[in-house]
This record gives C-alpha cells, structure tokens and sequence, in this order.
C-alpha cells in the first residue's frame, strides 16, 4: 500500500492548514486518487494492524440496510459510539445529568426505548444503500438493482450506488463522507469477467478513516464479483478533501517511519457464499481473512 504512505506525504508536504468541525485544525489537499489491485491482496493495512472484524461488521451493519447502534455494540464495535454519544448529550437540556460513556453503551445494550431513541442514527450508509426514497416507486434497494444488473447486463454504465441525497442529508447523524460507488466488468482472458470498482468521498481522515474505508470496499468489490460470477480486479478510491487532523501528525509520521522497512505481505480474502444470492443475508462467518502478520498496533486519537 506504497500509495497510501505517498497520499500521507504529500499531506504534509503540501497541505493547506484550516480549522474543522471537530475544533481541530487539519491540513488538507484537494482532490487524489488511489489504485488497488486485487491481484496483489487484499488491501488491509499491513504497516500496522486494523481490525478486519471492525471493517467488516460495520460493512454488513451498512449492506443489511440497518442505522441502530446496538447492531455494533453487540458484535463490540464502536465506531459509532463518539458521534451518538455527542447527539445524545445535545438532546439533552442539562447535560450534568447525561449518562457517561460507558453507562450510554450499557443502556443502548440493554434498554429497548432507550435503544430506539437514542441509537437510531438516522438516514446514514445502510438505508441509504438499501431504501434509497423514491417519489415513484417508494423506496429503491441500490444494492439489489447493482446486482440484477451486473447479472443480466454487466457492460451498463449505470452500475452506481448513490449515498449523498441533498434532500434527506440532515436525517443521519452525519453527511456520508463516501458519497457514492460504481463498478466496472470487463472481459476476462479465462472467460471469467473481471470487476472493478471506484468509490468517491467528499472527506477523509486519512490516518484513521481511509484503511477502514479501502478494506471496506475491497470487500464490497469481493462480494458484487462472487455473487455475480466475476473476478475481483481493481479498486480505486477518489478522495476530494484528504486531510490530516493536527493531533495526528506524530501517528502520521509514524506510519512513514514503518513504510520505509519491510513491510509484511497483504493478506488473501475468500468468501463462502453456499445459499447466499443477497448482501443482507452475510455474515462474519461467510469470509475467510488468511495471512494477515501486520505489524503491531500505532495508536491514534480520532477527531469527531
């Protein structure tokens, strides 16, 4: 993953410093692209470790159409906890009386109404993937729409799935910071069509964000290709603000450090797919992650 250090490099070299949301300055460049290609791995992070289970329950959280928080804590993810935890405080008209953190997640583990009022984010990734609004026709499964056509119709040029809607935008807990996907079939010298996809986000958090994101989608990327008889080819990501928060600085030239040694090889993703036809139906168990020796963990503070 050369070009994920090279995208962290040029950050720094020739970023432009500016105060964010989150009350951190970052310093941003405009406008990148990165190139995967599966043939060499599966592209998990391997100059330190990142959680696959992380990536990849958040990912079927996303492709099962769901927006409540206890789907997480239940499979101890929480990546999501830092921004339900800020809108609950705000909900609240004093907040010395607000639950902490850890008594937040028991509550949202363990209280049904609680769960729903205060675990619910909204019109985020997974309904917007899965019931996208439609005037006509009520609501729209993108995903399934991908797939039949991928299908039935692989050369389209309309193999899009759209995640930022103006109109519902301020319904989630957050703007989707990756704003859409699309795919690309091609034949393939075996007869087998070759699969590729490109995704696009608005916002990234390199350090952090960007290896979750690009082993998310390679795993997207996986799934469309087994489910519809294609081989998984190259994944590209378009970021348009890559950023760097100023308190990660230090964790980002920690990461040029590891580059410049040996670096373990990425690792190989097969998935099992025995009576499976839809994403929703996925779960942990139906992917096989093998070879993954990264090196150890770099911790990191996120800015939220």
């Amino acid at each position: 993953m050369n070009n994920y250090v090279e995208l962290i490099k040029d950050i720094i070299k020739n970023g432009t410093w500016d105060e964010t949301r989150t009350g951190e300055k970052a310093i941003s460049v405009f406008g990148r692209t990165l190139r995967f290609r599966m043939k060499d791995g599966f592209p998990l992070m391997t100059i330190k470790h990142v959680s696959f289970k992380q990536v990849m329950t958040e990912l079927l959280w996303f492709l099962k159409g769901r927006k409540d928080l206890r789907y997480l804590l239940q499979h101890n993810n929480k990546i999501w906890v830092g921004d339900a935890y800020k809108k609950y405080k705000r909900l609240l008209l004093r907040t010395e009386l607000a639950l902490n953190e850890a008594q937040f997640i028991e509550k949202i583990l363990s209280d049904d109404k609680f769960s729903a009022e205060c675990g619910d984010l909204g019109r985020i990734y997974g309904p917007l993937m899965t019931a996208w609004p439609d005037t006509n026709y009520g609501e729209i499964n993108q995903l399934h729409k991908v797939l039949g056509e991928l299908r039935t119709n692989p050369t389209s040029r309309r193999l899009i799935v759209q995640l930022y809607n103006p109109a519902t935008v301020h319904q989630g807990i957050l703007p989707p910071c990756h704003t859409d996907f699309q795919f690309y079939s091609i034949p393939g010298e075996d007869g087998i069509r070759k699969l590729s996809l490109k995704f696009n986000m608005r916002s990234n958090d390199v350090p952090l964000g960007a290896p979750y994101n690009i082993a998310s989608y390679a795993a997207i990327l996986h799934i469309f290709a087994a489910m519809t008889n294609h081989e998984p080819d190259e994944l590209f990501m378009t970021i348009v603000n890559a950023h760097i928060y100023e308190n990660q600085l230090d964790y980002a030239h920690g990461i040029i450090r590891r580059s410049e040694g040996d670096c373990p090889p990425l690792p190989r993703l097969t998935l099992n797919l025995e009576g499976i036809e839809n994403p929703e139906d996925l779960e942990l168990e139906n992917f096989k992650l093998e070879g993954y020796v990264p090196l150890g963990k770099l911790p990191a503070p996120l800015s939220n």
